[in-house]
């Protein structure tokens, strides 16, 4: 199934929580085409077993990091967000900041 989805503007129809992760991965076309093989777009599941055992170059790491926080609502432990985010493109932390807003109903 390939994805058209804007990082700006996911469907409404999506929880949440689907909304802003997918809006994180959307934000780099490469790792969205990597990781939507483990999104199950109509029952709003993430196989983030798969996802966190795959190798990813750093900046990938960083977005998944984030992604799933935003979906678990939590970090994991070894994870540095404020100083891993820092290394990431302007668009990246912009789709994180979208994102967080989504998660969290908040109207921009």
């Amino acid at each position: 199934m390939s994805l058209a989805i804007s990082s700006q503007n996911p469907p409404e129809i999506m929880s949440p929580q689907m909304r802003a992760t997918l809006s994180v991965f959307t934000a780099d076309p490469t790792l969205m085409k990597l990781v939507e093989p483990f999104v199950d777009f109509k029952d709003e599941e993430i196989a983030w077993d798969k996802i966190l055992k795959m190798k990813f170059n750093p900046q990938h790491k960083v977005i998944i990091e984030v992604a799933y926080g935003i979906w678990m609502d939590k970090q994991r432990l070894y994870f540095d967000l404020f100083k891993d985010i820092f290394k990431l493109e302007a668009n990246i932390k912009t789709a994180i900041l979208r994102a967080l807003a989504f998660r969290w109903d908040l109207k921009l």
